[in-house]
């Protein structure tokens, strides 16, 4: 609706005043566990090497189609992007105070933990841009008849992720995450045969977008919650925000992979067959 009655650039906008909202409540309620130390040193470089290297990677992926450039180009940047994103595993290593410790991957559980929420954030985000891509493109949806349409697979994570919690607090995330993981598998595989170009929301799009509300309610706060599981106390925070960056980077990647498949003059079914493919794939990676 935003979108709709304000312009695309308030759906970035909006984050503005929610931003401040958080930053004001956390300035009343948050309270420091440990003594802060009396200098921080941020580290500038670490912090512009995963930037401009996630930057440059996308880039390269999503201009891949483009007349703009060559693919000579194109494919320097995306192994810049990569060399820059290596060249932070020496810097981490030597560096005093690195952006974060590299020693946090020598746990195996937050190690693999991490691979999965990367997998699952590229598979995540080809889902959620991908539906846009298919009511607009596909069953022609107004952009508020699309996010209306949505609505039922975020309505589903919240009270599957409230009562998966509950379960594994008793019996561990490792089945949550496995049965979530295969369920999201078996979203992208009715998705990949059941709906065509004939509008059909209630039969042919609505059970599958159940499955992925229950999958992503399943394997999103299991995967958090394991990432962090073997770390110290002290580890705690640093590991939390890894954790969400790494997932964010498999966002980014996610939705760069999604716009250079389907950026297309005209969008036909097959276009999103390869698409499916990759988030079965990914799901099952994790």
């Amino acid at each position: 609706l935003i979108i709709d009655y304000a312009g695309w650039q308030w759906a970035f906008l909006i984050n503005v005043p929610i931003g401040l909202f958080c930053v004001w409540q956390g300035l009343i309620f948050f309270h420091e566990t440990v003594k802060p130390r009396q200098r921080l040193r941020l580290d500038w470089v670490g912090m512009l090497l995963l930037i401009l290297g996630v930057g440059t990677l996308t880039f390269g992926i999503v201009e891949s189609n483009s007349q703009t450039y060559s693919q000579l180009e194109l494919i320097s940047c995306i192994l810049v992007g990569v060399l820059l994103l290596m060249c932070f595993i020496p810097w981490a290593k030597f560096h005093s105070e690195p952006l974060f410790e590299l020693r946090l991957f020598q746990n195996k559980t937050f190690l693999f933990a991490n691979i999965a929420g990367i997998a699952f954030g590229i598979a995540f985000s080809i889902m959620f841009f991908s539906f846009f891509f298919w009511m607009k493109g596909i069953w022609h949806y107004s952009q508020s008849l699309a996010g209306l349409a949505i609505m039922p697979g975020p309505l589903t994570v919240v009270p599957t992720a409230f009562f998966a919690g509950k379960i594994a607090s008793q019996f561990g995330h490792r089945k949550l995450l496995i049965i979530g993981a295969l369920t999201y598998a078996l979203s992208g595989l009715w998705f990949a045969h059941i709906p065509d170009a004939n509008p059909d929301y209630l039969t042919h799009w609505l059970p599958g977008l159940l499955l992925i509300g229950l999958s992503v309610g399943l394997v999103m706060p299991s995967l958090s919650a394991a990432a962090v599981f073997g770390l110290s106390s002290k580890d705690y925070a640093v590991g939390s925000a890894i954790n969400n960056a790494i997932r964010q980077i498999g966002t980014v990647i996610g939705v760069a992979i999604t716009i250079l498949l389907l950026s297309v003059d005209e969008l036909q079914v097959a276009d999103f067959k390869l698409l499916y493919s990759i988030q079965m794939g990914l799901a099952l990676l994790t």
